[in-house]
């Protein structure tokens, strides 16, 4: 299970303080924090060797981080409805952390999507489309 701790202090000018723990899949290939992305150089993030996304990736001089939590599905219909395979959640750190608009629906599975900036600080939970009715809720709202 994915866990992120984040103490957001009252003060402005006070550090935000981060504890994260990705644990999904610890055999999956992972690249430790860096500048991975040519087309978003303001960006540091632990890159995914796999999806080439990002869990956790900041904009020191934007002052804006995001991370990604992804959410335990115990059927195959919290995955992407249609032909295309689901796109990766890594991709949506990297656009929330850039300041980029998220695709809604994001064609991802599903997931818990935090973000902090000096504007503000909110989350987002992704569900995938669910023919049955099935609604789930976000652990970080």
């Amino acid at each position: 299970m994915c866990t992120a701790v984040i103490e957001v202090p009252e003060s402005p000018d006070a550090a935000v303080r981060l504890l994260a723990v990705r644990d999904e899949d610890p055999g999956r290939a992972w690249d430790a924090p860096g500048r991975w992305w040519p087309d978003r150089p303001g960006l540091i993030g632990v890159r995914d060797r796999l999806a080439g996304g990002a869990w956790l990736a900041a904009d020191p001089a934007e002052r804006r981080l995001s991370l990604v939590l992804n959410r335990a599905e115990t059927s195959p219909l919290g995955l992407p409805q249609g032909p295309s395979p689901a796109g990766s959640r890594g991709v949506l750190v990297l656009d929330e952390a850039s300041g980029r608009t998220i695709p809604d629906p994001p064609g991802t599975a599903n997931f818990n999507l935090v973000g902090l900036s000096r504007t503000g600080r909110g989350s987002r939970a992704g569900t995938a489309p669910d023919t049955t009715g099935r609604t789930s809720s976000p652990v970080c709202t």
